[in-house]
Order: structure tokens, then C-alpha cells, then sequence
């Protein structure tokens, strides 16, 4: 991938994370894994394996790009959460792609095929992997062939391998529960004041300020987690007028995010 294209990238790192979890909100949750919320977490990581990729020249196979049905594949029942996880990440970064081409039009269109082919090989070889690596722990039988006695759907993996599927699976399971009931203490002792403990922003000082309702689906929808973290730490002013203190110095940032994904759970 072209070196200006692949900087373009990067720079929309933030609307690309944004997009991202916008997508993944909109897909249907089959499992407590599942929960855009906990995904989240994951999409830093994901992306900064993506540019390392991409940074690496090597030829494209443009036989690997023809369908997403290679990453479904790797999951014998469908429900893994990462099958939506990476699908939704595969959008947002073709459309993070195009507006990156756009910035450029000089390049050719042999050149522009060429980066959709890579974008889209390096995306799938990650999503194969980490959905592979998430099914090696699963105890759903496959949906077309169930599981003979004995044999074994993926290849072998390592014990230590193992381990860390079902480390981060039940990570994944028990991190927005345990960080919500966190942040419902801070949230309470911190910003009920304003905004209601239902986070409405029924309340006196609520109204004075003009405080959204933090439960509205379409409120919730105009910012991310990261957004949300950077106003509460650096406060809000609109129009001049401060909106809400900071709480930086007052509360940790482990704080902090603990109260975005509480405040995530008042969604209706």
C-alpha cells in the first residue's frame, strides 16, 4: 500500500473507530460476548495490527478477496461475536480507504484495485485467525457436520494458546458487567447530581444546562466511548459556556471509563 495512502489511514483512526462501533451497535447480539460495549476494547488492537500489516509489502492474491464466506468458514455454528466484530471492521476501513483515495486522485486505478486487494487480504487473514483461535474453545457443535467422537474440528493448537482464548473469552464476558457496576458508584457520587441517576437529566441543575438524555439510542449514537472519556476529563463547553467540569485530578481514568460503560447500560 502506497506510504501517503496508508498515513491517510491512520489520521482517520478516530472516524474509523468511530464507524466501527457504529456498525457493530447496529448488528444483532447472539451471545453475552457479543456486546458491542466489550468489543470495543478490542478494536485499538485490531487496528494497529492492521497498519503494521499493510506497512509490510507482499504480493496480492486477489482469489482470497471474493468473499467474506472464507472468515464465516472458520465457525462451525455462527455465533461467534468476532464474525460481526470483523465484519463491521471491514466496512469502516473500506470507507476510511476511500475517502484516503479520494485525497489522492492522481493514482492510477490498477493502484487503487490493488490497495482494496491488500486492505482486504490482511483483514482476513487477521479475522481468520483470531475467529479460529476463538472456536478452539467454543462447545458449540457444528451447524452442517456435528462432531464425530474423537475427531476434532480445527487443527491442534497449543495448550498456551488454549489458555488464552478462554482467558480473553472470559475477559470479554465479564468486562462490561464488572466495569458498569463500577462505574454506577462513581456515577452516582459524581454526576447523578446533573443528570439523573437514569441519566434523563430530569434534575434541576440538569435543566438549567441542558443536559441530553444519556439513555436516548439516538443520543447515544453522536459519540463514542472515547469521546465520551475525553469529555469527562477535559470537561465540556458549548457556545462558551462550560457545560460540565473536568474531572481530571479528581477521578482516575480507570474511573472514568468505568462510568462510559455504565452510562452505555442506560441505553433504552
Amino acid at each position: 500500500m502506497q506510504p501517503c495512502i496508508l498515513q491517510h489511514l491512520r489520521e482517520r483512526r478516530t472516524a474509523i473507530k468511530r464507524e466501527w462501533l457504529t456498525l457493530l451497535r447496529a448488528e444483532p447480539v447472539a451471545t453475552p460476548l457479543g456486546n458491542p460495549e466489550a468489543l470495543a476494547h478490542l478494536i485499538d488492537r485490531t487496528l494497529d495490527e492492521v497498519f503494521a500489516e499493510l506497512s509490510r509489502a507482499r504480493p496480492a492474491r486477489e482469489e482470497s478477496t471474493a468473499s467474506y464466506a472464507v472468515v464465516r468458514g472458520e465457525c462451525g455454528c455462527g455465533r461467534n461475536p468476532l464474525l460481526a466484530y470483523f465484519l463491521a471492521g471491514e466496512r469502516a476501513l473500506l470507507e476510511a480507504l476511500i475517502w484516503a483515495q479520494g485525497a489522492h486522485p492522481a493514482a492510477e486505478a490498477s493502484a487503487r484495485h490493488t490497495e482494496f486487494t491488500e486492505l482486504y487480504l490482511v483483514l482476513r487473514r487477521i479475522a481468520r485467525r483470531e475467529v479460529r483461535l476463538f472456536c478452539s474453545v467454543c462447545q458449540l457443535p457444528r451447524a452442517e457436520e456435528p462432531t464425530r467422537a474423537g475427531s476434532s474440528v480445527f487443527p491442534p493448537m497449543s495448550t498456551a494458546k488454549i489458555a488464552f482464548a478462554a482467558a480473553s473469552a472470559a475477559a470479554l464476558l465479564a468486562l462490561t458487567p464488572a466495569r458498569a457496576a463500577e462505574g454506577s458508584e462513581v456515577y452516582a457520587q459524581n454526576c447523578a447530581s446533573c443528570h439523573g441517576q437514569d441519566g434523563a437529566g430530569h434534575t434541576k441543575a440538569g435543566r438549567m444546562l441542558g443536559a441530553k438524555d444519556l439513555g436516548s439510542s439516538d443520543y447515544q449514537k453522536t459519540f463514542t466511548d472515547d469521546e465520551a472519556f475525553k469529555s469527562l476529563k477535559e470537561g465540556l463547553t458549548v457556545a462558551g459556556k462550560q457545560k460540565m467540569k473536568p474531572f481530571a485530578g479528581k477521578l482516575s481514568d480507570d474511573d472514568l471509563k468505568a462510568v462510559v460503560t455504565y452510562v452505555r447500560t442506560l441505553k433504552k
